[in-house]
């Protein structure tokens, strides 16, 4: 599973109006990066910002059970924070 149970990433929409939402999960597969926001266990999708080749980054829905699909066939990997950084923070330190 991709978002750890003791994660508190919040539901979806819930950071629509911060500029700077907090980066809850990163996964990283190759030269592909997607930072998280937001999750809805329900729907399991999330919201965040993805890279999946230099310079081609954007903010948009995630369906999470792709993206495991795409780690049982290539290595990646996957960071829970159980402190939320900046999504500035995280581009910085990721892309």
């Amino acid at each position: 599973m991709i978002i750890s149970a003791e994660n508190k990433i919040p539901a979806l929409y819930a950071q629509e109006e911060v500029s700077d939402p907090l980066v809850y999960v990163v996964i990283q597969v190759g030269e592909a990066t997607w930072l998280l926001t937001e999750y809805d266990k329900e729907s399991k999708t999330a919201f965040g910002y993805a890279e999946l080749f230099a310079g081609g980054g954007e903010l948009g829905y995630i369906y999470l059970p792709e993206i495991e699909e795409v780690l049982k066939q290539y290595r990646g990997n996957v960071i829970n924070y159980e402190t939320p950084i900046p999504l500035s923070q995280a581009k910085k330190e990721f892309l």
